[in-house]
């Protein structure tokens, strides 16, 4: 991400978001048993708005 700034001067933010995604999938998939459908829910939505947002950012 360093190089990418210093080449392009502005710092890439999808690939962070696309990471986030990825350990909220994983968190989702391991810990799905235990977890309140109410929590459950909501981790679904924070994928959602994460997704949406590298959808629709361009900097």
């Amino acid at each position: 991400m360093v190089g990418v700034f210093y080449r392009d001067n502005r710092i890439p933010v999808t690939l962070p978001i696309i990471i986030a995604i990825t350990a909220l999938t994983r968190m989702i998939i391991l810990q799905s048993k235990g977890l309140d459908a109410l929590i459950l829910s909501m981790r679904h939505l924070e994928i959602f708005l994460l997704s949406g947002f590298s959808l629709y950012y361009e900097p």
